[in-house]
């Protein structure tokens, strides 16, 4: 039976599941995490989708998805994963492995309707 604290290895640049996101969460984390508490065919909401492990974590585990992110750039990176295309805006989505990513998420955050009522 599983205790009160799990134990993972964070994700590395040199593992195979790694992406280039700042705060990629491990695949058999979210694994036990899905498992856990939903059944095949449940539908899986990740409103900061991010590198989109939730998704494909759900989708190899019969499950729908939903994911919401902001950041264009992981977005094409979940389309990539998650096999819906491998073109978008007629350039093809390639994995990118480099060791540090430009975080764009804090400048992007304002792009909302608080961005258009802040430019009058």
């Amino acid at each position: 039976m599983p205790g009160n604290v799990w134990s993972f290895p964070r994700v590395r640049y040199l593992m195979d599941e790694y992406e280039n996101h700042p705060t990629q969460k491990p695949s058999a984390l979210l694994k036990r995490i899905i498992l856990a508490s939903s059944n095949p065919s449940d539908t899986v909401l990740d409103p900061f989708a991010g590198s989109f492990t939730t998704g494909a974590v759900a989708a190899a585990s019969g499950r729908k998805f939903i994911g919401i992110e902001l950041n264009n750039e992981y977005v094409k990176m979940g389309l990539r994963r998650l096999s819906v295309t491998s073109h978008y805006s007629e350039n093809e989505l390639a994995k990118v492995k480099k060791r540090k990513t430009q975080n764009l998420s804090k400048k992007q955050r304002n792009v909302g309707i608080n961005a258009l009522s802040s430019e009058k």
